[in-house]
């Protein structure tokens, strides 16, 4: 009991800026949109000459995956922290994310960048083949240059830690709110 008025403030807390997070990215323009289209008499080939994402669509996974490290970071770090300060949750990989230069976020622009060309080389070893659109071989490069990142696999760990985290403080809240309806309904 001595720590209800903490748990109720975090359980509504999460459940209003998991809303606001949602509306507040969807409004905010992202800088990997608006590239040029390629027309039929400019249609290029992979595998013949290197393509960049300038020659073609941005892939959603590029877009995907910045928009979520930015709720990643805006959830667990920014509203979190501020939420349960002084005693605020560490989430494993978020500093990652968001400290240390945001390493994987700069990896991930990197490789979504228009600036970024790939060789054939390249295509061959991200799996292109000739009967690929370039759409799907820049899919498949795209994904292929961000699987690259150095420490992916101990971020990967670290986030899968955060996950458990959340998901029990989730459920903790959920049963706190659950007993807090049962104690009002019986109230006389």
């Amino acid at each position: 009991m001595r720590y209800l008025k903490e748990v109720i403030i975090i359980a509504v807390a999460i459940f209003f800026l998991t809303s606001l997070t949602a509306i507040s990215y969807a409004a905010q323009p992202n800088p990997i949109k608006n590239i040029p289209q390629v027309t039929k008499s400019q249609e290029i080939k992979p595998l013949l000459q290197p393509l960049s994402l300038q020659a073609s669509a941005i892939p959603s996974l590029c877009t995907s995956l910045d928009n979520t490290i930015n709720s990643v970071i805006q959830i667990a770090h920014k509203d979190m922290k501020a939420t349960l300060t002084p005693d605020h949750i560490a989430f494993p990989g978020i500093w990652e994310l968001y400290y240390t230069g945001g390493q994987y976020r700069n990896y991930v622009h990197n490789c979504c960048s228009q600036n970024k060309s790939f060789s054939v080389q390249d295509q061959q070893a991200a799996g292109c083949t000739n009967s690929d659109t370039v759409g799907q071989c820049m899919d498949k490069l795209t994904k292929y240059c961000i699987s690259q990142f150095k420490t992916k696999n101990e971020l990967k760990s670290q986030l899968m830690q955060s996950r458990e985290k959340a998901n029990a403080l989730s459920t903790e809240t959920k049963q706190l709110s659950d007993k807090l309806n049962q104690l009002i309904t019986i109230m006389p």
